[in-house]
């Protein structure tokens, strides 16, 4: 078995019952799991979402009000990461609420072993793209109110608001990055990343809320951008910037949705895709496929456990 520690950092948003079955798939020796539940979902039952759990130390919280798109996430992110480097772990792994292991954790934990210290931190590309720039270079103090109702009147209302404060700091030549030396990088969200980097995100943290507060999507940028001006650069597990997201370790299919929620009928494609993790599924849409992995996974990782005893 694996000699290394694992961290799995899990922002959740509800589903219950299945966040206890991904809960179930990670429970194994050497791994914890830390759980953030959106602040805006029902407060959590402990017990559904932890029961079965043999090995692993699971925390739960709930301190965030997460908003897609707004900085907020980015500071759910940091809060798990600083709450799991209270304890000694060599990889933090971040997942959502809506994904699922493909791989039982004997073949994560020996794949890991096998590329202990490399950073699985995907890069949509070499440089970070002119066409998302604005996100950073404009103020953008409204992304909480567009995510916050189900009203479409009330939504175009305040996308129209963002429209015009982009066009208005554009004419005044607004420029929040004129004072920035830093390269800037973009990329996915989700990462399995050393304790180095996670201990280098956390010490940033002052930094991070100062320079991405008011700013668009800073969840695909602060941990790029901090690894891309760090001698761990380096350490990153691939150079390339691939189109298939092997780097990211993580299966997410953005031509059939954004992204698409798997089916039963995929669940032959998922497993022999070749990624440790996939996103994203729902109970709500589809059971039976998150039935059939999970018990899947449960299986192998009981299995593999009796091979070790």
């Amino acid at each position: 078995m694996s000699s290394l520690r694992h961290a799995y950092l899990i922002m959740a948003y509800g589903e219950y019952e299945q966040l206890n079955l991904l809960v179930r798939t990670l429970d194994y020796p050497n791994n914890d799991i830390y759980i953030h539940i959106d602040k805006k979902s029902p407060k959590p039952d402990t017990d559904i979402i932890t029961k079965g759990v043999k090995y692993s130390n699971v925390e739960i919280y709930q301190e965030y009000k997460v908003y897609w798109g707004d900085v907020s996430q980015t500071q759910c992110e940091v809060f798990l990461i600083e709450k799991a480097l209270e304890k000694e772990y060599d990889y933090y792994h971040l997942l959502s609420g809506a994904d699922l292991p493909l791989m039982c954790q004997r073949d994560i934990q020996n794949y890991f072993q096998e590329n202990n210290g490399k950073e699985f931190v995907r890069y949509w590309g070499p440089e970070y793209h002119s066409s998302f720039i604005n996100w950073l270079k404009l103020y953008h103090p409204l992304q909480k109110k567009l995510r916050i109702s189900k009203h479409s009147f009330v939504n175009n209302f305040f996308q129209n608001a963002e429209n015009i404060l982009e066009k208005l700091q554009t004419l005044f030549k607004v420029n929040r990055l004129k004072n920035n030396s830093l390269t800037l990088q973009k990329g996915a969200t989700w990462f399995s990343i050393t304790k180095a980097l996670a201990q280098e995100v956390a010490d940033k943290k002052q930094w991070i809320n100062e320079f991405f507060k008011s700013t668009r999507s800073s969840d695909e940028v602060f941990l790029q951008t901090i690894l891309v001006n760090s001698k761990l650069n380096e350490n990153r597990f691939e150079k390339t910037y691939e189109t298939d997201g092997l780097t990211g370790l993580r299966y997410i299919d953005w031509k059939r949705g954004k992204p698409y929620t798997f089916r039963f009928g995929d669940y032959e494609e998922l497993m022999s895709c070749g990624f440790m993790f996939a996103r994203k599924f729902s109970m709500n849409i589809d059971k039976d496929i998150v039935l059939k992995i999970c018990n899947h996974i449960i299986t192998e990782n009981e299995n593999s456990l009796k091979v070790v005893l």
